[in-house]
């Protein structure tokens, strides 16, 4: 079960199938997704804990996917021909070799998943400051479990020695005592 399963809220379809819960949009500027995401001025409504504690999440998503889309570019690069040198040159026709606008396609996506990757450590460790302001100490290590390792709630249950209602009642107390910043 996902941290967006795990709450009762509606959820949006984000670019690229990433599931977004309630309250949750996507930094969109000129050139498109940057992969932040931000409380959404719903009514007046602010972000719940568990949307803001699923940032990390979310993020990671985002970069996984387009880890995915750059083995992809990384594979048309190796299969794409340079150009025969041979030929009658041409003043009109572009004689760039087609694998350059790929390497030129990877680079930029290298570039974007590297700010990714920092305003994801960034989040993160936002997001563990918050955590770790609980006392209750297992509350605490679920909290971390889930959100900043991205663990399942079968391993949560095995590492913290605990049942599955037990980790829901202290997830729901948790959830409660979380203070989201802004």
């Amino acid at each position: 079960e996902s941290a967006s399963e795990a709450h009762s809220g509606k959820e949006g379809q984000g670019r690229n199938g990433v599931v977004l819960p309630l309250g949750l949009v996507p930094c969109i500027d000129e050139r498109g997704w940057r992969g932040a995401y931000q409380a959404a001025e719903l009514g007046g409504m602010s972000m719940t804990a568990i949307e803001y504690l699923s940032q990390v999440t979310y993020i990671d998503r985002k970069i996984q996917y387009d880890l995915s889309e750059l083995e992809e570019l990384r594979l048309r690069a190796e299969s794409v021909s340079s150009p025969n040198l041979a030929e009658n040159v041409s003043h009109t026709r572009n004689t760039e070799a087609p694998f350059v606008k790929v390497l030129e396609l990877i680079w930029a996506k290298q570039e974007r998943i590297n700010r990714e990757l920092a305003e994801l450590e960034q989040k993160r460790e936002e997001v563990k400051s918050v955590i770790e302001r609980l006392e209750n100490e297992d509350e605490r290590l679920l909290l971390l479990y889930r959100y900043i390792r991205g663990m399942k709630w079968e391993d949560i249950g095995e590492e913290l020695h605990a049942g599955r209602s037990t980790l829901f009642r202290w997830h729901k107390s948790a959830l409660s005592k979380i203070r989201v910043p802004g």
